[in-house]
Parts: C-alpha cells; structure tokens; sequence
C-alpha cells in the first residue's frame, strides 16, 4: 500500500484493519514522498536504483500494489511497473473532480489520465466519483465503487440524548475552503436572527483554521460557535452522542466518512449534494439534502429538524439503519478483497 504514510488517517486504518480480518497482509511502503528529488527522477525517468532496499523488497514480495492516492501513483509507478505488479488506484474527491480542471494544472491532467490507462483498477468511493472518472477516461469495467466503511459496533447511538434546546450542531472535517464551513455559517447566522437557540461545534484542523475563526468573529457569531482543534475517535463519538444534528455543507466530496459515522450514531444529517452524498443520504430519509451554497436551505432545514422531536428520532433512526445495512467494515473488507483477486487472476 503506498500513500497511507506513517501515521495512516483513520479511513485507512480502517481498510488495513478489516482487510487483515480476510486474510490479507498489508505493507505499508516507507513514505518518501516529501523528497523531491526522489520523486521527480522516479516520475519523470523511471528510476528505481534510488529507492531504499527495503522497498524494493516489498514490491518484490508484493501480489499487486494499492496507490492511495493519484499523486503518490504518479511519483511510484515506477516501483510498480519494474516488478511487473498491477496497480489499484483510489479515487476519492478532488483529485479527479478538482484538481484536473484547474489553470494550470494541465500537465496534471494529462499525468492523471495516463494512469488511468495505465492502472489495472480504480476504487472509487461513490458512484458519483467513478462518473467522473468515467467521463475523465477511465475504463467503467475496471471502477469498483466500494464506499466508505465504519465500526458501527464503536460509532453507535447513545442510551440518551440532551434536552433541547439549546440545540446542538457537530461539523466534522478538515478545515479547508472545499468543506464549505462560510456556508455553514451563514446559515447560523440565519437561525442566530430568527432566534433560534443553539450551538455549533466545528471538529477539526487544516490551513484555513484562522479564516474560519475570523469568518466566526464576521458573522457575530463567537457565543455561538466553537472551533475544536482535534479529538479522539472516543472523543469524536461522545461529541455526537451530545449533538442533535450532523451539518455538512461541503463544496467537493465522495462520501463524507464524518458523516457516516453521524449516521451510526443516529443523528440526522443536512448535507450538501456535494459528489456522493446522495448515496449515503436519502432526502428526507436520514436527514435532508441541500444544493451547494446555499445557507437559506440549510437553515431551513435545520429549523424543521429543531422543531420536531419526532422527525428527529425518526430520522435518526433511519440513519442508523442505513449506515448498518451498507456502511460496514465488514462488506468493505470483502469487497476489497474481491477487487484484489479480480486483478490478480486478469
């Protein structure tokens, strides 16, 4: 596996995780990434000889390599090609629906669709991301859609809630303009007016924290809203067993792994339509689904969720009944390893 790093986010834990539980064994290639001088003459010439022993052993030793993410495909496809393993490759948000079409990312383009030729296969993470992949180039009979997976049996719904209100709102992400956090606040800012009574907790780090911090203190909104720098997985579940409604009002997404694991609390999500969000949210079902930028129908439907103890728990429990029938580690597992061995036997 290259790209997890040192330190693999916790969706990739996840996979080494519910993958080690089917059997496989997972390697994790040493991260060199953030040497240029190693990732230019790999990406460029094709070397190999620069690369530490202990890698090369591992391609050796290696049935197939999983690319986490395009760039890293890019700098290693060397290591793959040498040893003639076929290539997986995530796709999960902006790095096919963003990055590719933007000025002056045209080389970027041109390498990506490249590998897209070049890989045995692609896990895309919703089935509005292997959509685009598809109208970018990449082959339909080699996307698998696997979608994100949770331990539903750790991110469950608590014996109780609070009293209401004041009502409590949980954003989960990193803090990047592509999150959408102004919308967020925007609409925040709209209940603060109508007088609602309640509070946001933002859970997150990421290079834009002092934006948002300012856009809190624009919008008036500093009794209102707090900026959590970080916590724990059990941190994390507490925070939503405290909470009444997940928002999410993202710009580009696959499928929010935040927002899943809301749902296997059993709180009801308002979410963007952003990528595949459709595909964990029902409008309507387990929460409800707004159009992107657009702060007047997120605080419209945070109001009707406010309002109706009886929409909240229904739709809760909706949530958590999605999130157990196709968010589980489990199924992600098999599905991976049913990806593998496709690829293995071609």
């Amino acid at each position: 596996m290259v790209g997890a790093g040192s330190q693999p986010p916790t969706f990739i834990q996840r996979q080494i995780k519910t993958l080690a539980e089917n059997q496989a064994r997972v390697s994790l290639l040493p991260d060199s990434f953030s040497h240029k001088y190693l990732r230019t003459r790999l990406a460029r010439q094709g070397f190999t000889f620069q690369l530490p022993g202990e890698m090369k052993e591992l391609a050796r030793q290696a049935d197939l390599i999983h690319f986490q993410w395009p760039g890293h495909y890019l700098a290693y496809q060397a290591l793959a090609k040498k040893f003639h393993k076929p290539a997986v490759l995530s796709l999960r948000g902006r790095q096919i629906s963003i990055l590719p079409h933007l000025q002056g990312n045209e080389r970027y383009r041109r390498q990506l669709q490249g590998a897209l030729a070049d890989c045995a296969a692609y896990h895309c993470v919703s089935e509005a991301i292997k959509g685009e992949a598809v109208d970018f180039g990449a082959d339909p009979e080699r996307a698998w859609v696997i979608r994100p997976a949770v331990d539903t049996g750790f991110f469950h719904p608590p014996d109780s809630r609070p009293e209401a209100p004041p009502f409590e709102i949980v954003m989960v992400g990193a803090l990047m303009w592509r999150k959408g956090y102004e919308f967020a606040l925007a609409a925040v800012r709209l209940l603060k007016e109508s007088g609602e009574l309640f509070r946001l907790t933002i859970v997150g780090q990421g290079p834009d924290e002092a934006r948002i911090e300012q856009a809190v203190k624009d919008f008036d909104l500093s009794a209102e809203v707090r900026l959590l720098n970080g916590l724990s997985p059990p941190g994390v579940r507490h925070l939503l067993h405290r909470s009444h409604v997940f928002l999410h009002t993202s710009l580009s997404e696959g499928i929010s792994n935040a927002v899943v694991e809301a749902m296997a609390c059993g709180l009801p999500v308002v979410t963007s339509e952003a990528g595949g969000m459709r595909e964990a949210v029902t409008d309507g079902a387990q929460g409800f689904v707004i159009p992107l930028r657009d702060p007047q129908a997120a605080a419209c439907r945070l109001k009707q969720i406010f309002r109706s103890p009886d929409l909240r728990r229904t739709l809760g429990r909706n949530a958590r009944k999605k999130a157990t029938a196709e968010f589980e580690l489990n199924y992600q597992g098999a599905r991976f390893i049913e990806l593998y061995q496709t690829v293995m036997s071609q």
